[in-house]
């Protein structure tokens, strides 16, 4: 399994399991694997939608936080589906 970068969708799913239970590391891997992706997200929706960019970053860590806590593990979709649309 990957500690950080992007994860492929077993490890992904693995990782939503541990942090569901209360796994505190795997929440951690999971910031770090979807903290640049979101970032990259607010950046592109700030400049499309003429908002303060600064602003759009600091949506970053509750769209994370609201992702991982939403997340279906019965649906077989990936995390970064669904955080791209909690982005702004």
């Amino acid at each position: 399994m990957k500690r950080s970068g992007t994860l492929d969708a077993d490890d992904e799913r693995l990782l939503l399991k541990q942090a569901k239970a209360g796994d505190e590391a795997a929440e951690n891997v999971l910031w770090e694997a979807f903290d640049s992706f979101a970032r990259r997200r607010a950046k592109y929706y700030a400049a499309r939608m003429h908002v303060d960019p600064d602003h759009a970053a600091g949506q970053v860590p509750e769209a994370i936080l609201s992702s991982v806590a939403r997340y279906d593990l019965r649906r077989r979709t990936r995390v970064s589906t669904h955080l791209k649309n909690d982005v702004l």
